[in-house]
């Protein structure tokens, strides 16, 4: 199952890209909130432009995880499983293979 975050989302899954995230593209400010705010947006728009790709930063869709996962052989979806990801209000769920 594939989790799309973007501004506003919430949950325990933002904390494991909040965790990435400071692995990949350091950047003062993200702290594990579980919030995808203004801070976790600039971080995936640097990560988005290390990884060569359009870097809005306001969505960590699938093709950013892809390119994570082709890049730094990170599997966000497993990662998102062994926390025993719970959908939360505002994050939108959706099987991978549906474009962003």
């Amino acid at each position: 199952m594939f989790h799309e975050m973007q501004l506003g989302t919430r949950g325990p899954h933002v904390t494991v890209l909040h965790a990435f995230l400071c692995g990949a593209v350091p950047l003062p400010g993200i702290e594990m909130d579980q919030h995808y705010g203004e801070v976790t947006a600039r971080a995936v728009a640097q990560l988005q432009r290390k990884l060569g790709g359009p870097a809005d930063g306001n969505c960590f869709g699938e093709d950013t995880r892809a390119a994570v996962m082709g890049r730094f052989g990170f599997d966000f979806d497993a990662a998102c499983e062994a926390i025993k990801y719970r959908p939360v209000e505002g994050v939108r769920t959706r099987s991978a293979g549906a474009g962003t």
